[in-house]
């Protein structure tokens, strides 16, 4: 996403700029998002929720790291990198025209001038490498505000465009490529960026991928609405952390509801949290069960081991039986065959 702030009245240095920018003190917005140009008042307009999704999952250094690793291929630094060997830089920059602009993710590796770009685009723009080229100069304007540059050298920034859209990418991932053509003149600028495109890779080759980006990037190239709900369903099933719980909850909210409809999207997140609550009660119950356990093993030194313990177990899955606990639950906790339970279920 490409930002510019434009302020008016008379400005003197970009300090002043970044004083009335700090106030809030805005008077117009020109927003150029994907080939659309938008025109707003006042305070900062919140991300389309597509695209925050997006920039969600890249905040997340794990998730970043991961696809960095699998997309931008850093062999030639001679390392994979590592969550603590990036950390975010700002995303909002002044450029050398005293326009602010907006990047979606900008990671810096620690210790380094190696600047990492991130971009996620949903449409074609023509003009994309035209658009990194600004983020390249304002990247490059800020660090040199810092003072950061070691022997007049300029910081290396490696851009990344992820698309997501349903039409194939037919922009150029050059600038030279858009560039105007004069016979036997060789053209100065050379800049590209590394494209990612969904409709590269196939449906396989994102499913082996264990990240929350390639689940994300997967429904996206699912087109045909029953394949993306029997998909979501699969994903539901897996064995999946809170933290992935909770983006795979953000892209059903927000990427997928108008594809499968807002019922189904509601009936798969209930199914989601519903796995939470099932894993927290299942935590707590195992807590009672191992209570119960000792309480058996208790008895066992008067009735024996073997017969106590057997006591304690039956006593406890009988309890969770007359309240009413699902029988899924009960074999989790107590790792009871399904023969078993049913034989006890006839003694309650």
């Amino acid at each position: 996403m490409l930002t510019y702030w434009i302020i008016k009245g008379k400005m003197k240095g970009e300090n002043k700029i970044e004083e009335i920018l700090n106030q809030k003190n805005l008077k117009r917005r020109i927003e150029l998002e994907e080939s659309s140009v938008f025109y707003y008042y006042g305070q900062k307009q919140i991300p389309h929720n597509h695209d925050k999704t997006f920039k969600n999952l890249f905040s997340n250094k794990k998730e970043a790291v991961h696809f960095i690793n699998q997309y931008l291929k850093l062999e030639k630094i001679g390392r994979e990198l590592k969550e603590s060997q990036i950390e975010s830089y700002k995303t909002e920059l002044i450029n050398s025209q005293k326009e602010y602009l907006e990047t979606d993710i900008l990671y810096k590796i620690v210790g380094t001038q190696i600047f990492i770009l991130i971009e996620q685009q949903s449409k074609v723009d023509y003009f994309m490498a035209q658009r990194i080229l600004y983020y390249y100069v304002a990247i490059m304007k800020e660090v040199q505000k810092e003072g950061k540059p070691s022997k007049r050298k300029l910081p290396i920034i490696y851009p990344i465009v992820l698309y997501t859209g349903k039409a194939k990418w037919t922009a150029e991932t050059e600038i030279s490529k858009i560039q105007t053509e004069i016979k036997d003149l060789e053209k100065a600028l050379m800049l590209k960026y590394r494209l990612v495109d969904i409709h590269q890779y196939t449906k396989e080759e994102l499913r082996k991928e264990r990240s929350s980006i390639a689940k994300a990037m997967l429904l996206e190239k699912i087109r045909d609405k029953e394949e993306l709900i029997e998909e979501l369903e699969e994903l539901v099933k897996e064995k999946l952390t809170k933290e992935e719980k909770e983006f795979l909850i953000d892209i059903l909210t927000n990427i997928v509801t108008e594809e499968i409809g807002k019922e189904k999207a509601e009936e798969l997140k209930e199914k989601i949290k519903g796995k939470v609550v099932d894993t927290m009660v299942t935590e707590n119950l195992r807590d009672i069960f191992r209570m119960n356990y000792k309480e058996g093993m208790e008895k066992g030194r008067l009735k024996g081991r073997k017969e106590g313990r057997k006591e304690g177990i039956e006593n406890m899955i009988k309890q969770m039986l007359r309240n009413k606990m699902s029988e899924e639950i009960i074999q989790k906790i107590t790792n009871i065959s399904e023969e078993e339970l049913k034989e006890l279920k006839k003694t309650i």
